[in-house]
This record gives C-alpha cells, structure tokens and sequence, in this order.
C-alpha cells in the first residue's frame, strides 16, 4: 500500500465518497444503447483489457480520471460504487434494449440506484419476442437496489403500417397492451418495497388505464428528462433542433446535479 492510498483509506468513509464524486464529475443520464457517444461527457463500453476488470467506465474528456480505479481494489470498489450509484441510467425494453443491460457484470448492476426504463411499440424485440423471455432472473441485479425508478412509456399514436392489409392502431393498441401488461406486473412484484415509483406517460389516459391495471403498486406521475427525449417535447422537440447533439453537444452534456433526478 502506497502512502497516498494509505492517506485516503484513513479518512471517514463519507468524506472518501464525496472526493470520489468530485473525481467523477456531477451526476448525468447515462444511456445503456448509446454506451460510447464521443458527444457524452460520461460514457461507458466493456474495457476489453483483462486489468481493467469489466468497470465499463471511461470519462472521455479526461481519460486519467479513472486511474482512482486501478489504485487498489478496496478504493476501486468504492469508487465504483458512487460512480454507478450516482447517475441516473437509462434503459430500453423493446427491440435489443433489454440485451444492452447485460454487458456490464452483475457486481456493477447492483451498484445502480437510479433507473429509467423506456418502453416504446418499436422494434423487432416488441412484435417478436417478449423483453422478458430470456429470463427474469438476469434483471434481479440491476432492481435489487434501487433507490428510484420511474416507467417512461409511450403508447402507439398511428398505425405503423397504414397501408390496406396492415394491422390498424385499435388492433397495435391491443397487441401493446398484450406486450406491456407481463413487464408491469414483473415490475410491479420485483422492486423493491422501499424504491420510489414514478411514471412518465405523456399524459395519456389510455397509458395509464394499462399501467393502473397491471402496476400492482403505488406511483407518481412526473415529467422526466427522459420522457421529455422518448416524446420529442420541451428543448428536444425538431423544432428546437436540440435533437441533432453534433450541433449542440454542450447542452447534452448538461449535469443533473442541479436538479431533481425526476425532471
């Protein structure tokens, strides 16, 4: 043990937490289908070299940041845990979404605190296969801690293939209703009792007539920043041209430290 390791591991286990989250930088939405967007200032990818041991972890603007996690493992691990427990991440189950959870290790998963789940009619996963036939089991990592958690879910607005012989919305409304009921109730009896519930919906009163029939649980409606980039509303709007982050990426890059996790 190096004497600056020494130095550290003496100091009260809240004060080493907080250098670790000035280390790190202020707490951000992390997207599990985008894991290396050069325009993200945190981003995360499976480090492919052996020593790095899975942490998933590189904050592109400063590379040397991470060298706290090769220090030693016991500050590894600490670090790991503020590091993962204090951004928000935002995850897909519809079309290869649920797959891009399984990347990182089961250790790292269970050092998330805050979640997003968005569940949108797209994609082949949606008409195919069921998000959760691969096996529940693999999602119990990721929900067993969880301090908040909040359903960002968006029903089908038009029908997807409105030519003569294609399916019209009243029917993709039941075959979603379908879809999205066994992901509720999972949901519903999986997380834990003392996690916070919230909803983002749009408002639809459809969404959430669904949500109340399958969501076995207490929850808030809320408007999250998440919803605000699955509806294309506020500041991510087209006509805002906030959705184009190669001409605006130091409003992607916006810390969340500021803010409710919620908005």
């Amino acid at each position: 043990m190096d004497k600056a390791e020494c130095l550290l591991l003496r100091l009260p286990l809240e004060l080493r937490q907080q250098i670790y989250a000035i280390v790190f930088g202020p707490p951000r939405r992390i997207d599990f289908c985008s894991p290396y967007s050069y325009w993200y200032r945190v981003v995360i990818y499976r480090v492919k070299a052996e020593n790095w041991d899975k942490h998933n972890i590189l904050l592109y603007e400063s590379q040397e940041r991470t060298g706290i996690l090769g220090v030693s493992k016991s500050i590894s691990n600490e670090a790991l845990d503020v590091l993962y427990g204090q951004n928000i991440f935002v995850g897909y189950i519809y079309d290869r979404g649920p797959l891009d959870f399984f990347r990182f290790s089961d250790a790292n998963l269970r050092r998330i605190r805050y979640l997003h789940i968005v569940a949108r009619p797209w994609g082949r996963w949606y008409e195919d296969v069921k998000p959760l036939a691969f096996g529940p089991e693999r999602w119990f990592p990721v929900l067993e801690g969880l301090i908040q958690f909040c359903l960002v879910v968006q029903q089908p607005l038009k029908a997807r293939r409105p030519h003569r012989d294609g399916p019209t919305l009243e029917q993709d409304l039941v075959k979603w209703t379908a879809w999205l009921g066994p992901i509720l109730e999972f949901f519903s009896t999986t997380l834990p009792e003392t996690a916070v519930v919230s909803l983002d919906d749009d408002g639809h009163v459809e969404t959430t007539a669904v949500i109340d029939a399958h969501f076995g649980r207490p929850y808030q409606h809320v408007r999250t920043e998440t919803g605000d980039a699955c509806f294309k509303r506020g500041r991510y709007a087209k006509e805002s041209r906030f959705w184009n982050p190669l001409e605006h990426p130091s409003q992607v890059e916006e810390p969340l430290s500021s803010r409710n996790w919620m908005q």
